[in-house]
């Protein structure tokens, strides 16, 4: 289907479109965003194009500090940031605060 999708924006296919960089940047969006989930490629996706785009203030270190934030992100969370956001969400459940207990009858407040 993405095939089907990019042969007419770009009107000519030939295997260099598809190196050995851009299949990396691809396994990179699914790697980041959660391969187990169907939203984690597209929010690998916009990670792996955003990124590069707000570190490029680091001038001639942006390569580094972009690399460096994917190294930090896939230690913390191999599963994805979707993961990540759900382990956050069961933590948060989990501590939520529960309701006082009722006293039992017959005792004061």
């Amino acid at each position: 289907m993405a095939g089907a999708l990019y042969a007419p924006l770009v009107q000519f296919i030939e295997p260099n479109s598809f190196g050995l960089g851009m299949s990396f940047n691809l396994l990179l969006m699914v790697i980041i965003g959660g391969s187990g989930y169907f939203f984690g490629p597209f929010v690998g996706a916009l990670v792996a194009v955003l990124l590069p785009e707000w570190t490029r203030f680091t001038e001639g270190y942006y390569l580094l500090v972009y690399a460096a934030l994917v190294m930090i992100m896939m230690a913390f969370c191999p599963s994805g940031l979707l993961g990540l956001i759900g382990r956050m969400s069961k933590a948060m459940t989990r501590r939520a605060p529960t309701p006082p207990e009722l006293h039992a009858e017959g005792t004061t407040p």
